[in-house]
């Protein structure tokens, strides 16, 4: 049967371990919406006992039967009504008002009404707009609300008062006046809350009022200069809800037949915020996703897509697992676009990737917070104190922020310079950036159309007034080298470049990053440019980082910038030895003091003289390796052997104490019954019970001696891992030495590897990976992660504290802390499965620890430790090791 219901018996207790879970019992009945597509998975129902809604393991329970309709008490509970229509209509003639004291209506006095001009709504935070687009709203409050948003309306406390007769009833006329009286000021609202705000001043040039807005066509859209399909083909279509009510539709049949979800819950969905590059369609009410940016939220788990409004009404269960396949979109064609063909040489492309990448920042350059506080100044403020006042402000702005808006206005104000070629005064540019820099937060957005122009000024007054437009005077470039007196070889560059240590001609950019990284600064290396034959990219060691520097060649010269004065790379370098190349660069302070040799260990006598040299240190290498790697896989396995009895362990603890729990309520229950049983029977009675305690002192002894034999094993499985890891380091090197040794030898003396490999034993000796325990798959490509103290132990923080930290960063990201409750105490907060965990540090006899484990002599030795094994031991839900310490953790880009 595909309808109905199906009921379920719970068979095993089961406490919720995530926030979409439920408890259920033994003994409990789950009513379940039909059809159920996975019985041994996970599924979505109620609990008749509790009425409680969420997941349970479907392996807890057991079919019991089916039944087509439920009595009225035991069907699942539905989301409160809407308010409903009393038949009286009050003056309006189209509205109806009622008053509800019910806690799921938040004591608002809610209005059922249409909306025409866009209204926030406060539970899905996007506008409620078009054709017969329905509401509540509240009559003391103001808020309002989707009526499939209306729903726990108690989180939204209602406290404003009502306004006066006389402002509502105007409020009141201008809420429900019909689009084709519009304004241009009318129209620019409705732009900015369907998000195509960016094309308010094209709209505001072409003076488009209500009744113009209504007769726009593909062709007049096109005369506005308006020539993107995308963009074109959203604004028509929301022109037409807006009107209609009635746009195009096309229903998805991807999550046809899926179990819905209780209106008012998101389905257990994972919804982001999403910007689409094209146009896509609603799962849910198969409408257009309105806008050019931010258009819904799509499920990272499933695909689901849909407006935000339509994520509350009773969308499809997610099935936890991809149904909708990623579709390519317009991002995909990238690695088909040639950067050197002749379209892409205009600044308008430039400057329209520069506005997209500014728009879909989550957080606008000037902050949301901070845009009424700009405004504000520049209406009350005397004019000669806005450049404090202003600076002030962007001086509280994130560092991020300030640094980016810096750039962009210094960048501005040199296009502005030459404003008599491009025609793009400062005026100009603030009227094409202010939309994008300095916007409100969403339910404002509509305050940019009365602020527009206040925001231009803002911008232009910032452009135009800044200390970069005291920077005039352009670089200094570099002299020309003086005219040596020495009498140097008539030998040509190529040849003198050859000969030079830091010359490694044709290498890939990660080997030389690898051979540079531990350098010290001034060490340097010059390389084949891939991007232009007949270049050379210069790489320098400077503060800690490497530095790319491009070596142009035009006309038979070489440098750095125009123009080109050396007459060699050699002649170049070699000016460079003794100066600083912060002629070039201002930032670079730095002199190329130690050439980097291509192959190490290399000398005088031996290089690139004698292969047998190097087939010799190839052959010790590849035996040290095979020796290491035999050593690697051997504990590697011992390893594995060991986690497994560790896991076994765990089982068998879990049943002992279960049997323990089991004989104690054995011995409860016959206490209760020796008070009552008469006195024959009490000696019986009596054996029994001490039979009981027996039992339970030998299920004691055997914890016991499990919980030692596994403290023995963890320290030994600790012991073995850190062996390993003290190998690893050694089998990287030698690894890259062998790849070296392999290099010079191929590239250098022309011989085959397969022959290489077959003087040496390597033959046949390659490994499976790390299946076998080889580290190569494993560590090989590993990025170096620092995980002293300093990165990840912090004083005293509350568990709210530390999930502001971790909550944005990468998974497996962790701090310490100590406890704000329990001092001297600390807790591990750790972001995993997309949520933070807080994990207490035990402290006992042997040091710190999880659980009874404690056998870390400090808290860096316990970080060391599970930052290469796995917390899975402690808890099966987390698979994952302490990754990245929060100081140098990633932030999340899913």
């Amino acid at each position: 049967m595909d309808s109905g219901w199906a009921q379920f018996r719970v068979i095993y207790s089961y406490q919720p371990r995530d926030e979409r879970d439920i408890a259920i019992r033994e003994g409990d009945i789950m009513v379940v919406a039909k059809p159920v597509s996975d019985p041994t998975g996970w599924l979505t129902g109620e609990n008749t006992r509790t009425k409680e809604v969420g997941e349970f393991p479907a392996t807890y329970v057991e079919y019991i039967g089916d039944v087509e309709e439920l009595p009225q008490e035991e069907k699942p509970p539905t989301p409160p009504p809407r308010p409903p229509r009393p038949a009286r209509r009050n003056a309006g003639g189209n509205n109806s008002t009622r008053t509800d004291s019910n806690d799921q209506t938040g004591d608002h006095s809610l209005t059922e009404t249409s909306a025409l001009k866009p209204v926030w709504c406060c539970q899905c935070e996007d506008f409620i707009w078009g054709a017969g687009s329905q509401l509540y709203r509240c009559a003391i409050c103001d808020l309002a609300w989707h009526p499939q948003c209306a729903v726990e309306l108690s989180k939204f406390p209602c406290k404003i008062l009502k306004k006066d007769s006389e402002e509502a009833e105007e409020d009141y006329i201008r809420f429900v006046a019909n689009p084709d009286e519009w304004d241009v000021n009318d129209v620019l609202v409705w732009l900015a809350a369907t998000n195509h705000f960016l094309y308010a001043e094209v709209f505001r040039e072409n003076e488009i009022t209500g009744t113009k807005l209504r007769h726009l066509t593909d062709t007049s859209l096109n005369q506005m200069n308006i020539s993107d399909n995308f963009h074109k083909q959203s604004i028509l279509l929301a022109i037409q809800e807006l009107f209609t009510g009635e746009s195009e539709t096309k229903i998805s049949e991807v999550f046809s037949g899926f179990q819905s979800a209780q209106r008012g819950t998101k389905g257990n969905h994972l919804p982001k915020e999403q910007n689409f590059t094209s146009l896509h369609w609603c799962d849910k009410c198969g409408k257009c996703l309105w806008g050019l940016f931010k258009q819904g939220v799509l499920c990272s788990e499933c695909g689901f897509q849909c407006h935000k409004k339509c994520m509350f009404d009773s969308v499809v269960v997610c099935p936890r697992r991809r149904v909708r396949i990623r579709r390519e979109n317009d991002a995909d064609g990238a690695k088909d676009v040639n950067m050197d063909d002749e379209e892409w040489r205009n600044p308008h492309c430039v400057a329209t990737v520069l506005k997209m990448y500014l728009n879909e920042l989550p957080v606008c350059v000037f902050t949301e917070e901070k845009y009424l506080s700009f405004i504000k100044i520049f209406r009350d403020e005397n004019r000669d104190a806005l450049g404090k006042l202003f600076m002030d402000l962007i001086e509280s702005l994130p560092p991020e922020n300030k640094s980016l808006l810096m750039y962009l206005l210094r960048h501005l104000y040199k296009v502005s310079q030459s404003v008599e070629w491009n025609d793009m005064s400062s005026r100009k540019l603030s009227s094409l950036f202010a939309p994008i820099l300095l916007r409100p937060n969403p339910q404002h957005i509509t305050a940019m159309v009365a602020n527009h122009d206040t925001a231009v000024s803002i911008i232009d007054f910032l452009i135009s007034n800044g200390e970069w437009t005291k920077e005039n005077t352009p670089p200094v470039p570099p002299r020309p080298p003086r005219p040596s007196s020495l009498t140097t070889p008539t030998h040509s560059s190529e040849e003198k470049l050859q000969d030079c240590p830091w010359y490694w001609g044709h290498t890939d950019r990660e080997t030389v990053s690898e051979r540079l990284k531990d350098q010290e600064d001034g060490t340097f290396i010059v390389r084949d440019s891939r991007r232009a034959p007949g270049e050379y990219t210069l790489t320098l060691r400077k503060g800690g980082m490497n530095k790319l520097i491009r070596i142009l060649f035009k006309d038979g010269f070489y440098g750095f910038s125009e123009p080109l004065t050396f007459s060699s790379v050699v002649e170049l370098i070699n000016y460079y030895k003794t100066r600083s190349l912060a002629s070039y660069n201002p930032k670079l302070d730095i002199k190329l003091e130690t050439p980097l040799q291509k192959y190490e260990d290399e000398d005088d006598e031996g290089s690139l003289k004698d292969n047998n040299i190097y087939i010799q240190k190839l052959r010790r290498a590849h035996e040290e390796y095979m020796e290491k790697s035999d050593n690697y896989e051997k504990i590697h396995n011992e390893c594995v052997e060991l986690e497994q009895k560790i896991t076994d362990y765990h089982e068998e603890l879990d049943a002992q104490r279960e049997i323990m729990k089991m004989i104690e309520d054995q011995m409860v229950l016959h206490e209760s019954y020796h008070k009552e049983a008469p006195p024959q029977n009490r000696a019986i009675l009596r054996q029994n019970f001490d039979l009981l305690k027996h039992k339970k002192l030998e299920a004691r002894g055997i914890v016991i001696t499990l919980e030692k034999e596994l403290t023995n094993i963890t320290e030994k499985t600790r012991v073995l891992n850190k062996r390993m890891n003290g190998i690893k380091p050694d089998i990287i090197k030698l690894q890259r030495s062998k790849q070296q040794y392999y290099f010079v030898l191929t590239t250098e003396w022309k011989m085959d590897v397969e022959r290489l490999k077959l003087a040496i034993g390597e033959e046949g000796s390659e490994r499976s990976g790390l299946a076998n325990g080889n580290p190569e798959e494993d560590i090989y490509d590993m990025p170096q992660v620092d995980i002293s103290e300093e990165q990840w132990l912090h004083g005293t923080l509350t568990r709210e504290e530390a999930e502001s930290l971790l909550i944005d960063k990468e998974e497996g990201t962790f701090l310490v802390r100590e406890s704000a409750r329990r001092r001297g105490e600390y807790a591990v907060g750790l972001k995993h499965g997309g949520e933070v965990k807080h994990i207490a540090v035990n402290r006992g006899p042997g040091g710190y620890g999880f659980a009874n484990y404690t056998n870390y002599p400090t808290l860096k030795d316990l970080v060391e430790y599970y930052h290469v094994n796995t917390l899975q031991i402690h808890n099966p839900g987390l698979d994952t090791t302490l990754k990245f310490p929060l100081k140098s953790a990633p932030l999340n880009n899913s």
